[in-house]
Parts: C-alpha cells; sequence; structure tokens
C-alpha cells in the first residue's frame, strides 16, 4: 500500500510491545514446545506444495484457503540493510519466536513479507535472515509468501521508486543492490526451490508503469524465469488492482493472462464500509474468467477514521464477504509495530486479532 509509515521500529518500542505479554507457566511453555514440535514435524512430513486448479488453491489433494497477516519487515534482523524488525541482533531469533507464537495463537495460516536484496546482505544473495523467516514458518505449520521487490520507495537502497525506464530495461542492471533484479531472482528461487512452506513468490509489491506493454514484458521475463528455475511454486505478480498506470482496464486482464503468473491479486483499501469492494469484485471477475485463483495481499482500515473496533467490524464483514465469493485467501495489513494507524498487536488488546481467531475457519 502506497502509506506514509514508520518503516522501522526501535528496539525500545519493541521491547515496551513484548512487555505487554503475561509470561507463561512452565506447564504452558511446555505445551507450547510440543505442539510446536508437532506442527513441525507435520510440515516437514508434508512435502507438498500449495498449487491452483481453475480458480481454487489445493493442497496435498485438499482444498486450500488462507487467511494471515502482513509483516513487511520479518526479515529485518541483523545484517538487513533497510526496514529493519528490530536492531538489536541478541534479540531477533526472540523476536520471531513471539511473532510466529501470536500468529499461530491467532490460527493464521499465512504470512506475506519483504524479501528483496535488503534483507540478503552484502552479496544480494545471502539469504540467513530470510531462512530464519521460513524455520520459524514451518515450525508453525504457516505458509509464506515473499515479496522480491517493492515498486515504492520504502526499503530501497535507492529511496525512490521504480520508473518507466526501469520495466523498460533497467531493472537489468544494477540500481543499488549487488545483483540486477533477474540476477537476485535466479539466486532466491535457486535457494528456495524446494522449500514447501513458501506458498507463492510475489515478484513486486504494487508495481505500476505508464508504459504498460513494458509492464507486461517485465511480468513475464520475472515470471518466465522464475517458472523455467523452480517447478513446484505458484507465481504472483504483484498489483494494487485499483486501476493504476498500466493495470487500469484491460491491462489488469493482459497482464495476468500471461501463463506464467498463476494467481490474480488485489490490494483492498479505501471503502470500508463496503463488505466487498467494487474494484475488487471487478478484478476477482477477471480472475474467474481467466480461470485463476484470487486473492487478497492487502486489506486494512486506517485507525485515523475509525476505532479499533469498528475496524474489527468492518474487516469482519469484508473477509465474509470474499470468502462468501469465492476468494482463496486474504492477508491483513499489517501486524507488528512498524506501521503506524494501519498496525494491530497481540498483546494490545485490539479486537481484530479476536476476528482472525474466528474467521479463520471460512478459509
Amino acid at each position: 500500500m502506497m502509506k506514509n509509515t514508520v518503516w522501522s521500529c526501535t528496539l525500545i518500542a519493541l521491547a515496551t510491545s513484548l512487555s505487554a505479554c503475561v509470561a507463561p507457566s512452565g506447564d504452558d511453555l511446555a505445551a507450547a514446545d510440543e505442539s510446536a514440535a508437532s506442527q513441525s514435524d507435520a510440515l516437514s512430513a508434508d512435502k507438498s506444495f500449495v498449487t491452483a486448479h481453475g480458480t481454487e488453491l489445493r493442497l496435498a489433494g485438499k482444498d486450500f484457503g488462507f487467511l494471515g497477516v502482513n509483516v513487511y519487515d520479518l526479515a529485518g534482523g541483523p545484517g538487513a540493510s533497510r526496514c529493519y524488525l528490530e536492531h538489536n541482533p541478541g534479540h531477533y531469533g526472540h523476536d520471531l519466536d513471539v511473532i510466529f507464537g501470536q500468529l499461530a495463537a491467532m490460527k493464521v495460516n499465512a504470512v506475506r513479507f519483504w524479501a528483496s536484496q535488503s534483507y540478503a546482505g552484502a552479496s544480494g544473495h545471502d539469504f540467513t535472515l530470510i531462512d530464519e523467516v521460513v524455520a520459524h514458518a514451518r515450525a508453525r505449520h504457516i505458509r509464506l509468501i515473499p515479496v522480491l521487490e517493492d515498486y515504492t520507495e520504502f526499503c530501497s537502497p535507492t529511496n525512490a521508486r521504480k520508473t518507466t525506464a526501469w520495466f523498460q530495461g533497467g531493472y537489468k542492471h544494477h540500481y543499488g543492490y549487488p545483483l540486477t533484479f533477474p540476477g537476485y531472482i535466479e539466486r532466491f528461487v535457486e535457494h528456495f526451490r524446494d522449500e514447501p512452506a513458501i506458498l507463492a513468490y510475489q515478484i513486486m509489491n504494487e508495481a505500476e508503469c505508464e508504459d504498460a506493454a513494458a509492464l507486461r514484458a517485465f511480468a513475464h521475463e520475472t515470471s518466465g524465469l522464475i517458472k523455467s528455475l523452480d517447478h513446484h511454486h505458484l507465481v504472483s505478480f504483484g498489483t494494487l488492482g485499483s486501476g493504476q498506470h498500466g493495470i487500469a482496464g484491460d491491462d489488469y486482464r493482459k497482464l495476468h493472462e500471461d501463463p506464467n503468473i498463476d494467481l490474480v491479486e488485489a490490494h483492498d483499501y479505501g471503502y470500508e464500509t463496503h463488505a466487498l469492494t467494487p474494484y475488487v469484485a471487478a478484478d476477482l471477475a477477471v480472475a474467474n474468467a481467466l480461470h485463476k485463483p484470487f486473492f487478497l495481499g492487502e486489506m486494512g482500515i486506517d485507525l485515523g477514521s475509525f476505532s479499533r473496533a469498528d475496524r474489527a467490524r468492518y474487516l469482519d464483514a469484508k473477509l465474509k464477504a470474499a470468502a462468501h465469493a469465492g476468494i482463496s485467501g486474504v492477508l491483513i495489513w499489517s501486524f507488528g509495530l512498524g506501521d503506524g494507524s494501519f498496525q494491530f498487536n497481540a498483546t494490545s488488546g485490539d479486537p481484530l486479532v479476536h476476528v482472525l481467531e474466528k474467521d479463520r475457519a471460512l478459509y
């Protein structure tokens, strides 16, 4: 989403939030460890990948739907160059334990997070941080959607949005990172292609370009590169879906009809009191016509205009409407401490936490 946010959180803010947790007893910790171990064993034993069959997703031969959250800075530990989860190297692993424990308690089964070169070390292909995220997700039986690049200036070394020239060919050259974008895709996919905890790769967050043909060519090349390296995982391109440059009108369909793009995506903002946002309904119709699954990579309501109780109530209605319409998955924006009026956290008593616990059964 294009939003003014605080893109890094301080250790003090994180410590304040974590201190709100009630300390578990020894029995609680033992039970949690046993539960995590059994979940890890289940996912380790399950080597199945999420697949697309027409407009539906499947896992191990059964229908699969997902309800989860965005934690954009999840891989932002020591060694990340932008958008840190926290700043103390001694706390990153513990923070992941806490976050994934909270997510598991909410019964969410999918998380979308930023996985660009900002999180791949000085070489551009050091995946230590992302490996940690994957290991925690696997242990909690949660699937992941790593986002390989962002259209916006946030979390980018250039502090600038991607230009038309970038989509027309600039991505094939170095742009502030050690690797070109295709070079990074190749290293990333080769590293994670056998990992079932990954639900799908997403090429870019909220891509748009005034040159629609260049955007489609970029989508075709990058998705084709992924498919040439990995026959397991689904591919999402990454679009807001509400009429941006290059995806307005029929350009949205033209982009998503590419055979290398498996999932059609939109983000749901700005129609808070509509259970099914009008442009989301139109994008879903495109996906159905293309016989591809559709998901909402972001769904959020700004607390600047609504109370937490109202936000929970409206998002509850949206989640029910999405499930009823046949939308394959929804990811709420956003879980954690770093996104101002859009964020929520399990330690804050936010009623949205209980909505997710309840509505997970719909998917």
